[in-house]
C-alpha cells in the first residue's frame, strides 16, 4: 500500500507460530514483489535478535520456491536457509490458511503501523514498525494466548538458544547439509536449441548435438557436481555445479564482509541504505 512520507510499501513479516512473537517487519519499497535481498536482510535481522529458528515454514512466492518447472530446483534462499542448519517447510499450494498466522499479522502490522500514517524516510518507517512490534509482543494481550502477550505466555521465546551474529555467518553455514539435500533430488529439464539449459538460475551447456532433448540430472555431493543422463541413455555427464558456495548463498553480506572498511558515497540509494544497514550490525555503530 502506499504510506505517506515513504511511497509504495510491501511488509514482509515473520511470526513464531507458537508464541505468536512478532519477530520482524521489514517496509520493502516500490515493490510488489520484494527480492532475495530483501528477505535475507529481514531474516538476518530476526535472527540476530531472536536466534536461529530450527523450521522456517514458507509459501510458493517466487523467491522461496521455483514456479516456473514442474520440477523445481532449491532457491538461494532455501539452500542458504539450509546451510545454516534452518530446516524448510512450504505450504500447500493456493492454501493460505496454512499460513492463516501470517496472513493475520500482515493485516494487523498494515492496519496499526500503516494505514493513515506519514513517515519521513524508510528508516523513520522501520522505527516504527519496530515500535508496534515491541507493543503487540510485551504489552498487548491476544485472545489466542489466554489473553496474555507473547512474552508474557512464553518468555523462552526471547531467543531460540541458537546464536547468530552477521560476522559469524561464513563460519556458520555448513554446506554439507545443502549437499545432503540436493543428494535426494531428481530434476528434469529440456535441452534448447542451442544445447544449454538452466537450473536454479544458472546455466548449463550439453552441446547442441542434444537439443531438444530431454536429461534427468542428480546430484553428486562427493565431487559438487550434477549428474546428467538424457533420455534414453544410460551414460551420464557430469557438470561441476553452480552457485554452492557459501559466498553465492551469502549474497550482498558476502561482498561488504570482503572489504576490510567500506564508507558509502552519499547521497544514499534504497540498496545503500541496505548495506548502511548491514554495517551498523556488523560494527555496532552508526555510520
Amino acid at each position: 500500500m502506499r504510506v505517506e512520507g515513504v511511497g509504495k510499501v510491501s511488509l514482509i513479516n515473520i511470526v513464531d507460530v507458537m508464541s505468536r512473537l512478532k519477530t520482524e517487519s521489514y517496509p520493502s519499497l516500490e515493490t510488489t514483489n520484494p527480492a532475495l535481498p530483501d528477505y535475507q536482510l529481514t531474516l538476518r535481522r530476526a535472527f540476530l535478535t531472536y536466534g536461529l529458528p530450527e523450521t522456517l515454514t514458507l509459501d510458493h512466492g517466487t523467491v522461496f520456491y521455483d514456479n516456473t518447472t514442474p520440477s523445481p530446483f532449491p532457491t538461494r534462499l532455501h539452500m542458504w536457509l539450509l546451510a545454516l542448519g534452518v530446516q524448510v517447510r512450504f505450504t500447500r499450494k493456493r492454501c493460505p490458511t496454512d499460513h492463516a498466522i501470517i496472513e493475520r499479522t500482515h493485516q494487523t502490522m498494515t492496519a496499526q503501523a500503516l494505514f493513515g500514517q506519514s513517515y519521513t524516510s524508510h528508516a523513520n518507517l522501520w522505527t516504527g514498525l519496530d515500535e508496534r512490534r515491541e507493543v503487540l509482543n510485551q504489552y498487548l494481550p491476544s485472545r489466542a494466548l489466554s489473553h496474555k502477550a507473547p512474552l508474557a505466555a512464553y518468555p523462552q521465546a526471547i531467543h531460540s538458544g541458537r546464536m547468530y551474529r552477521p560476522e559469524w555467518e561464513k563460519d556458520l553455514l555448513c554446506l554439507e547439509n545443502v549437499w545432503q539435500y540436493l543428494q535426494q533430488g531428481r530434476w528434469f529439464r529440456s535441452i534448447r536449441t542451442n544445447g544449454f539449459f538452466d537450473l536454479g538460475g544458472y546455466r548449463y551447456s550439453l552441446g547442441k548435438h542434444l537439443a531438444r532433448r530431454s536429461v534427468a540430472i542428480g546430484f553428486d555431493p562427493d565431487t559438487i557436481a550434477l549428474i546428467c543422463q538424457r533420455e534414453g541413455s544410460e551414460e551420464t555427464i557430469q557438470l561441476p555445479a553452480q552457485g554452492l558456495t557459501k559466498a553465492e548463498l551469502m549474497g550482498e553480506l558476502a561482498r561488504l564482509q570482503a572489504l576490510p572498511m567500506y564508507q558509502l558515497a552519499l547521497p544514499f540509494s534504497l540498496a545503500a541504505w541496505r548495506e548502511l544497514e548491514y554495517a551498523h550490525n556488523l560494527t555496532g555503530t552508526t555510520l
